[in-house]
């Protein structure tokens, strides 16, 4: 009696199966030291517009602005006041806001943002929301 045989070997299918672990490994190594820091589309900061219909009054929002400033450190504003990101939190434990509206400028990193709105969130801030002005698009010729 023949005893039936694969026809591939175990040995050729672990060989596949390392070289496929292997690219696959290579390849999110590549990637995981790509830039994270990407920017925001860009809009043009506004005054937020507060309806009454809403039911948003100007009492419970909070604008937090966040501009580029020299040498790429943004420069953050609570309402018209300048202040520090590390002063941040205090400020938002003071105010205790119940919604933030963040302005952000077109070149402030993607990272600088977030770090805004984690600061925020840890603070007990419940609704944070955009404000935005879209840029007419270029169109080509």
């Amino acid at each position: 009696m023949k005893i039936p045989t694969m026809p591939v070997s175990l040995t050729e299918i672990g060989f596949v199966l390392s070289i496929m672990f292997l690219v696959t490994f290579l390849m999110a190594l590549v990637h995981s030291n790509d830039n994270l820091e990407k920017n925001l589309p860009p809009v043009d900061l506004i005054q937020t517009a507060i309806h009454n219909d809403s039911g948003v009054t100007a009492d419970d929002l909070t604008i937090i602005t966040i501009a580029k400033g020299e040498n790429n450190i943004p420069c953050i504003f609570f309402g018209n006041k300048e202040i520090d990101f590390k002063a941040l939190g205090k400020i938002i434990d003071s105010e205790n806001p119940n919604e933030i509206s963040l302005r952000v400028d077109n070149d402030v990193s993607h990272g600088q943002v977030m770090k805004v709105i984690l600061t925020c969130k840890a603070h007990g801030v419940r609704r944070i929301s955009f404000s935005y002005e879209e840029v007419e698009k270029i169109k080509d010729k």
